[in-house]
């Protein structure tokens, strides 16, 4: 098996990131579990989900560099309705994070209906919140035998994305000028406060459990490989 490039995460970043470092074996939820699929590039990979609730199954799919955390608000009240599975994209949160992995849109809506397999789900309800709706869509385009209804949560869409000049940044001829910018942590806290997620209370906590994931081991490649095919993926998908 041919393993793909490693990527390196630059200082600055690399200390915010590992001073919120968590123990990832452990679920942020008390319902939280590791499932195992088949992932095609890799065998076998653990996907963690949180499940709660009964009647019809409805996943929820979050958006860049998140987790099934960014649910923690919505998976109690969806339960008194619904079967909800807040799923951690590989490479993402509390799943395993291999760099060999396929981390396009159509590796990840592979990955979801494979989810689905293994949980015994026929069809299901998606709730996508960024790129998760961008992930929503195109399995009801590629599989609208396997989903039901789709809520999209501020989809993502064709466009400049920020992130995607970040993953150019880190190729190897790059790397070296962008890891000596000073305080890199700090903007991306900033950023997350003032861009990303404004109105949004990002205290330490939130940083924590946002920030956590990444410092696990193969985390910020499959974010710069996500990043770097965001439009192609998108205008392909726009296509359909």
């Amino acid at each position: 098996m041919v393993r793909k490039r490693s990527w390196a995460m630059p200082p600055g970043l690399f200390r915010a990131v590992r001073r919120h470092r968590g123990d990832l074996r452990h679920s942020w939820h008390p319902d939280g579990r590791w499932v195992q699929i088949d992932d095609p590039a890799t065998g076998p990979v653990l996907i963690h989900i949180v499940s709660a609730g009964s009647g019809p199954d409805l996943i929820l799919l979050h958006g860049y560099v998140q987790s099934c955390w960014c649910w923690r608000h919505n998976i109690t009240a969806l339960a008194e309705h619904f079967t909800v599975h807040g799923v951690c994209a590989l490479g993402f949160g509390w799943s395993e994070k291999p760099p060999e992995a396929g981390y396009r849109l159509a590796d990840r809506a592979d990955r979801t209906t494979r989810l689905m397999d293994v949980l015994q789900i026929e069809t299901a309800h998606m709730c996508g919140n960024s790129l998760g709706g961008a992930l929503a869509l195109h399995l009801a385009a590629t599989r609208p035998d396997r989903v039901g209804k789709v809520v999209l949560v501020n989809p993502a869409s064709p466009g400049r994305y920020p992130m995607a000049g970040l993953a150019t940044l880190m190729r190897p001829q790059w790397r070296h000028a962008f890891s000596s910018i000073p305080g890199v942590g700090a903007g991306l806290w900033l950023g997350l406060q003032a861009a990303a997620y404004r109105g949004v209370n990002v205290d330490e906590a939130y940083m924590r459990n946002f920030l956590a994931p990444l410092a696990d081991d193969g985390a910020i490649e499959a974010a710069l490989t996500v990043a770097r095919f965001y439009n192609r993926d998108l205008n392909a998908l726009r296509r359909r």
